[in-house]
């Protein structure tokens, strides 16, 4: 009886020495992962929604700060000491924004002694605060590691010190330069009044419109000129996505450095409401495919691509409709034309065929339609060389006159007048206040014309 006995006792002790075993495993796990759980939470350093950030406060480490507030649109505007409000780069503050909403860190360095902050470059960090509805984040950024592959940082009201990669740390730093918006234009398509361009001191053109809706006019003494708005458009439309390719400087003192205090141009625009923008223009020197922009505003100087701000070098003549056109071929029931060697006329019949005189022109034969295409476009359309607001020649002995009468009824003419060497266009009996190249434009039509007898047994009019 005493052996099983034994052997009975023997099953409970072990039993429970295997419990206690057990239970002891489970409570070292169990600590284990509260311990890495409380290790896992402290490295979550941030956790807020981007989107509610009103605020930002950014003291860089030279000692200067910025404050920047969102308005309801969804864009930003700062200040520094002076007190001035800019324009901010909104897609970037978006961007630290959203950075910093999640931060999670790599490494802890422990408590944030007085030593390891000056170590770090904690102890005068590039800092940031985030207001938001339900309070403020501060997160500090200090030196890279020796590695450069993480960055030393401090968050809210933890006295700890804590690494992020590099990258991440990156994403939340901006240069005190870039924070101001380097858009060339600082409003919107619909919203610009007026473009104006001057050259030593003088206005080499305006250009403006009386509401978004309202064509384009140039003024002053090029108001009665013709203004492409096509013209206008795509240069505008080019323009305000326009942004700086570096920006070198926010100190009025230094424009010298760039040729600034005497500028080749000086561009501006302005807006319905009143606001404006100058900007002093030289070329850069390092790369002449840019130049260099100081804005007045901003007072922030920047390199911007040429090719893309052509407005800058034009004059009214850039913006001008250089085509003139009279009646188009399909619709144009009668047309005649005359010079110093001769003229003749074409009518169109009810059949749609073009006669000249007694002869009909076979516009089913494909080489005279051809002929006759080319010469009619040489009468009907001819392109500007320049403008001259200035003279105001009288239509008088014209070297070359055309005349057009649509199927609608409606007619219209164009005249080439001679003063000296310059050759003046004038559409329906007023002067265009254009120039052209006369020979090149008369030399088109009697060569033209001349083809278009050979071809089709015209009798020619003209010598």
């Amino acid at each position: 009886m005493k052996r099983p006995l034994i052997a009975a006792c023997a099953l409970v002790v072990a039993a429970g020495c295997s419990f206690g075993a057990l239970y002891a495993v489970n409570e070292h796990k169990k600590k284990a992962a509260e311990k890495e759980a409380s290790e896992s939470a402290d490295y979550i350093l941030t956790d807020f929604d981007s989107t509610l950030v009103t605020n930002i406060r950014f003291e860089f480490k030279d000692g200067s700060v910025c404050d920047t507030v969102i308005d309801d649109e969804g864009f930003w505007s700062g200040s520094f000491e002076d007190g001035k409000t800019f324009p901010a780069a909104s897609s970037s503050i978006d961007g630290i924004c959203l950075s910093a909403s999640a931060l999670e860190a790599h490494g802890s360095y422990g408590e944030a002694t007085e030593e390891k902050m000056k170590e770090y470059g904690l102890d005068q960090p590039y800092k940031l605060t985030f207001t938001l509805p339900d309070g403020e984040h501060t997160v500090s950024v200090g030196d890279n590691t020796a590695t450069d592959t993480y960055t030393y940082v401090m968050v809210d009201d933890r006295n700890k010190i804590y690494t992020l990669e590099s990258p991440t740390a990156a994403g939340l730093v901006i240069n005190r330069l870039d924070l101001k918006s380097s858009d060339f234009m600082p409003f919107s398509e619909n919203e610009i009044m007026e473009l104006s361009a001057s050259k030593d001191g003088q206005e080499v053109y305006s250009i403006s419109r009386s509401d978004a809706g309202s064509p384009w006019t140039l003024g002053g003494k090029y108001s009665f000129l013709k203004v492409d708005q096509s013209e206008v458009s795509a240069r505008i439309t080019t323009m305000v996505r326009v942004s700086a390719d570096q920006v070198l400087s926010d100190d009025p003192s230094e424009l010298a450095e760039y040729g600034l205090d005497q500028p080749f141009a000086e561009f501006d625009v302005k807006s319905f409401d009143g606001s404006e923008r100058h900007m002093l223009v030289a070329p850069c020197k390092s790369d002449t495919n840019y130049y260099y922009i100081y804005m007045d505003d901003t007072q922030q100087v920047g390199t911007y691509l040429r090719g893309d701000l052509r407005p800058i070098n034009y004059t009214p003549f850039d913006y001008l409709e250089k085509r003139m056109t009279n009646v188009a071929m399909t619709i144009v029931s009668e047309f005649s034309f005359s010079c110093e060697a001769g003229g003749d006329q074409f009518t169109k019949d009810e059949n749609g065929d073009f006669l000249c005189r007694d002869t009909k022109l076979d516009m089913t034969n494909a080489e005279v339609q051809s002929y006759f295409t080319a010469f009619y476009n040489s009468v009907c359309y001819f392109l500007a060389e320049g403008c001259d607001a200035d003279n105001k020649p009288e239509l008088k002995d014209p070297v070359f006159s055309s005349e057009f009468s649509s199927d609608t009824g409606e007619s219209s003419s164009f005249d080439i007048v001679k003063e000296g060497d310059t050759y003046y266009a004038f559409m329906n009996g007023e002067f265009t206040g254009l120039t052209l190249d006369g020979e090149e434009a008369i030399g088109n039509v009697i060569s033209s014309y001349k083809t278009l007898c050979e071809h089709t047994g015209i009798d020619p009019a003209i010598e």
